[in-house]
This record gives C-alpha cells, structure tokens and sequence, in this order.
C-alpha cells in the first residue's frame, strides 16, 4: 500500500474524489495512479482518470480509461454510463446502446453516482450534441420499444437526408416484418445489398430467408441460407435466427429438403454452445428459501407476458423470493406492475453474458427460467454457461431436440440425456380477456353459409392443408373461407394463393380480408366468421385464444414437428378435445359436423366465452400452485443431488 492510502476503500474513494476535484490533470492523475497501485483490482482510479481527461477535452483517453474502469468491474452502473454517453459523442451509437442498457441493469454506487457530471447521465442527450444520424438514432429507439411504424417513419426521414445509409434500409426492413409487410420488408434488404455491392452480412441473408420463407418460397429461402454454410464461424445470434427460421419451414413436399439446415444447425449448436463451463459458478447460500430468476423478453402485455403477471401475483412470499431479468425494451403496465410483485427487477436488454451470469449469482438464483428460448433476443449463450443450479425452458424451441444448458422443460418431454420433469402441462395463465365486445350472433344465419376463416399465412398453407381444406368446403352447400389476420396482402402473396388453390378448386370460394386502416383490432376477424381453421403453430396461440372467447370453435391439426405449446393445448383446456383432429380425415369430420347443424353451432356460439372462463386458462391459483409445486420439486432435487457428491 502507499503511505497516503489507507485499508479502508471507501474512504480512500471519498479522499480520492476530494483530491481530484480541483487538481490539475497532471496531478489528478498521480492521485489516481497512486489509488491504482494500492487497489490493483478496483476500477475507481481509472474512473477518476477518466473524469479528468474528460474535463480537458481528451475524449480518447478518457474513454481508455472508463474501458478499463468497467473492465475491473462490469457491474458498476456509472462506469458503464459514462462509456454510454462517450461513445454517443464519438457516433459510436451501437456501443452506446449497449453500454447504456448495461448500465440500467445495475443499482447506482452512492459513492460514485454523486460525483458523476449531469452530462455523462444521459447517452441520449449525448447523441444530440455528437450530431450522429438523430432520425435513426430515434429510430432505434423506437423499435425497441415495439413502434415499428415510428420506426419506419424516422429511418424513411433519415435517409431523405442520406439516401445510400445501409443500417436505415436494414431497419426498416426490420420493422415492415414486424408489421406484416413482408413484400417492402423484402425490397428495403435488398437495398441493403444494393449498397454493399452485393455482400451480405450474416443478418441480412437471414432476414432475406425469412421474407422468402413468410411470402411461400422456400427454395430461394434455402437459398439464402446455404451462403452461410460456406462461412466456418457464425454467431450464436445467427445460430438462434436459423433455428427459428427452421420452425417456419412449411411441411411436406412443398417444403423442400432442410436437412442440410438441420445439419448446420446442429454443428454450429456444438461448436458455439456444447461443453461451456460457468463463468462465475453457482453458489449453496445459507437460508432455505428458494430464490427464482426469470428471464425474459416478454415482460410486457402478451400471453407469455400476462401469464407471467398471474403467477407474480400470486406465488407464497414466504417461501420463494423472485427476481425478473428484462429483456425487453419495451415498458407498459405490465412490466411496471412486476416492480410491486418481484424481489427484484433488472433491465438487463443486451447487458453481455458474462456481467449478466455475474449479476445472477450475486442474486442467489437456484432455478432459472428461460422465456427467452430462440426468440430474437435470445440468451443461449448465457444458458449454456450454466449461470444459476438450475435452468428451466419456458417454452422450447420447436425446431430442436435440445437446447445447450437446460435441465428441464415445463413439458415431460424426453430430450436426449438432458432430465425431464412431469411440470406444468401448459405454461399458460390469463387474469382475464377484455376488449373484445359482446359475442356477436352467428354470421351463418346472414351469409346463408358457414364461413371457415383461417390465418393468411404461407409457412403454413402448403398444398396438403390447401387439400384438406378444399375437401370440406366441398362437403358443405354455401360453404366459404376467409383468409386475413394480416395488416397487408401483396400482390405477389395473392398470385402465390392463386397457384395453392386454384388446383385444389377452391380459389373462388375463398375471400381476403384486410383490416379497416390496416389496423388489426382485437377479436374483429371472428365476428364474421363461424369456424376457425386454427394454425398449430408456437406464434399462433393468440389466435386460438381470440377466436374461443369470441365463440368461434377452433379445427386444427397436428404438426409432424415437435411443438411445446399451441392453440391445440388451448383448445384443450377449455375441454373441447375433440377438435384437435389427428389428421385431414378426423379435421374434415368435425367440421362438416359443426357445420351440418346451425342450431347447435349458434348456442355453441353463445355459449363458448363461458366456457372459458370456467376453464384451467382462467384459473390463476391452479397454474401458480403447479408451478410453485414443480419448483420446489426442481430446487430439492438439485440440493439432493449436490449434497449427494460432496
């Protein structure tokens, strides 16, 4: 230690403060470097170096500095602000973002915080004065917080200001697929292209692949991909993204041959993400109580998100403490209500794995549930480091048999070597349903026939379904399909239905519907429609639920593909289990059934909104019950099992 240091570090950080505020940057900085020989693994010294280039105008050095300060110490909230609002002086907005999301995600030093300058608080106001791209910057902004349209709207202004901004045309592209509008989300990443002189980053080819995918065209889709099977390293990012796309791919013949996707994402699953140790291990803590971490980027108002609500609300305080990791920029009043109902909330969007992992176990956690899975803000990594004793999937990925570090889904499920537990059935709870109106009156008594409607959705409608569904409106006199739940339907996504259903002899029966203003309104599509032609897949559970609460019975079939949870689980709950056919012979049965009487679908009409209320879908107290069982399940079984091998 040096003579002027003492063993106490927060006076000494008190002391340090003191002696740079009014000394000269040569001498402020033989303070801190005296702090620094004495606190080797501290970052405040080089917090203070920083501050101090920073008052003479030396960006450059000061951000040497805070990079170091926050290298020491990842977990410090002002270091990783003060690197926010330095790299938006320097047009360095990516690294911005994440240093700014880095530092919401942790509580302020008091000591530190009282010292930082007011304009290094705020990265946003940092941007206004480093004169960066401020539409797109605002952009940005607001596509995280799910304004796609706003988002739209700002890189539309930014680039009348710079016509060739690549990161523009890539965003808006971003947001249109958001939208619906698959079509100009397709051109604006072209665009992309067009500008890059035809090189194509790894994000780029994938969103290529999924306009192609969303718009039937699955062999240019492939296409797309296979540029990524040349490169030998990907992103986990990457990774997630064709996993996903994987899920969309359409069944059967019309699909093509993904099995070298499939391939590809097992080998690239074993390089990036197989055999990882912890970056901090988990550690035993000394009370009984049973701390539980969910992360998430579906804290807001969604299915996930609400179901997530019911059992905050109600799990036993003297049992659990419950701590919620935000993925999701995005605020609403369901994420503010979780600050009331958690021990704790962390906003921890794009905070990097390593300082997240550090953040967990300073937490305690002993189970941590994934909800993120491989969604777009995925968090594979972190979960295959292994960053709590445990770690759940919420909802796992249909396009994969396993995922790199869970022990456990809330399905029983066998899942290679990985231990499956008989959880809960359907992770899946509802407050209630509002903002739908009454039920309406059964549109087959004014259209003088049954109108069957169906999401417009070409992963999903291929030449097989196309089939089954020309079979039953053949069998019902006056029959018609309705086709919408979309905000837009291109000209090329009408000549691909016409070469579907022209053969199967049905296009004329079929109608397109767009929303009024091409704005989707809740429960809007059921009221002219008698029986829904459900979609059994993982992104379509709301639609199952809209359409039951507004009375409309639910058809499906099953997929060939493993699926965790769909709206043939919803259909379940409400205890009509007879609609989830078992294939195109049983689904064509039920709806001729349904249809050959309008007396009986009428009081099934009326009747079908209580139904659900009485349902499990509805009972909160039964869903946080199971899961609390299934929790204390889980926790006792892994202290048995570390307790067994010491």
């Amino acid at each position: 230690m040096s003579e002027i240091w003492g063993t106490d570090v927060n006076a000494d950080i008190t002391r340090l403060e003191s002696l740079v505020r009014e000394a000269s940057l040569e001498q402020g900085l033989t303070f801190c470097a005296e702090y620094i020989k004495a606190y080797p693994e501290r970052g405040e010294g080089f917090f203070f170096a920083g501050l101090l280039n920073y008052r003479v105008d030396k960006l450059g050095q000061a951000m040497e500095m805070m990079a170091k300060a926050h290298e020491l110490a990842p977990d410090v909230r002002e270091f990783a602000l003060v690197l926010a609002s330095m790299h938006a002086k320097s047009n360095h907005l990516n690294d911005a973002l994440y240093f700014a999301k880095v530092g919401a995600a942790n509580e302020p030093n008091p000591l530190l915080d009282q010292v930082l300058p007011e304009e290094l608080r705020d990265f946003i106001a940092s941007t206004m004065t480093g004169d960066p791209q401020k539409h797109y910057v605002q952009a940005m902004i607001s596509y995280n917080l799910r304004k796609f349209a706003e988002a739209v709207q700002e890189c539309e202004q930014e680039l009348k200001l710079n016509n060739r901004f690549a990161p523009a045309y890539e965003l808006i592209g971003k947001a249109l697929l958001k939208l619906g509008h698959i079509e100009r989300a397709l051109m604006a990443f072209r665009a992309v292209v067009d500008i890059n002189e035809g090189r194509c980053e790894d994000g780029i080819l994938t969103r290529l692949a999924e306009c192609y995918l969303r718009l039937g065209q699955s062999d240019e889709a492939r296409a797309a991909l296979s540029t990524l099977f040349e490169k030998a390293d990907i992103s986990v990012k990457t990774l997630a993204t064709v996993t996903r796309l994987r899920a969309l791919a359409p069944e059967g013949e019309w699909g093509g041959d993904w099995s070298e996707v499939d391939a590809f994402c097992k080998q690239q699953s074993d390089r990036l993400l197989e055999g990882l140790e912890p970056f901090f291990p988990a550690t035993d803590r000394a009370d009984d109580r049973i701390r539980v971490g969910f992360l998430t980027d579906k804290a807001y108002q969604c299915l996930e998100g609400l179901a997530l609500e019911v059992f905050a609300k109600r799990y036993d305080r003297a049992l659990f403490d419950c701590f919620l990791y935000v993925q999701n920029v995005v605020q609403d009043p369901v994420t503010h209500g979780f600050y009331g109902h958690m021990k704790g909330v962390r906003n921890v969007f794009d905070v990097d794995d390593k300082t997240l992992s550090l953040i967990i176990q300073r937490d305690g956690i002993d189970v941590l549930i994934d909800m993120c899975g491989y969604g777009e803000d995925q968090r594979l990594n972190l979960i295959a480091h292994k960053p709590a004793h445990t770690h759940v999937s919420w909802l796992a990925s249909p396009a994969v048999d396993e995922q790199p570090g869970i022990d456990c889904y809330w399905r029983e499920i066998q899942a290679g070597n990985q231990v499956s537990y008989p959880l809960v059935t359907v992770p899946l709870a509802l407050e209630s349903l509002t903002g739908y109106g009454a039920v309406t009156s059964l549109p087959a008594r004014e259209q003088g026939g049954v109108t069957f409607g169906a999401r417009l959705d070409l992963t999903y409608i291929t030449p097989e379904i196309v089939a089954v569904w020309g079979d039953l409106l053949s069998q019902i006199e006056g029959a018609r399909l309705r086709l919408g739940l979309v905000e837009d339907i291109s000209s090329s996504v009408i000549n691909h239905l016409m070469q579907l259903l022209e053969p199967a002899g049905i296009f004329e029966k079929v109608i397109l519907h767009t929303p009024e203003n091409g704005v989707i309104l809740r429960g809007a599509f059921f009221r002219d429609t008698d029986i829904f032609l459900g979609q059994p897949t993982a992104d379509t559970l709301g639609d199952f639920v809209d359409a039951l609460w507004c009375g409309v019975p639910c058809l499906s079939m099953p997929l060939s593909r493993q699926t965790f949870v769909t709206g043939r689980d919803i259909v379940s709950m409400v205890g009509a289990t007879e609609w989830n056919a078992v294939d195109g012979k049983g689904f064509v049965a039920q709806g001729v059934a349904l249809s050959s009487d309008l007396d009986q679908l009428e009081a099934l009409r009326a009747g079908l909104r209580e139904r659900v209320e009485r349902s499990t879908l509805l009972n909160g107290e039964a869903f946080a019950g199971q899961v609390q069982g299934a929790l204390v399940h889980i926790v006792n079984q892994s202290r048995a099992n570390r307790e067994a091998v010491r």
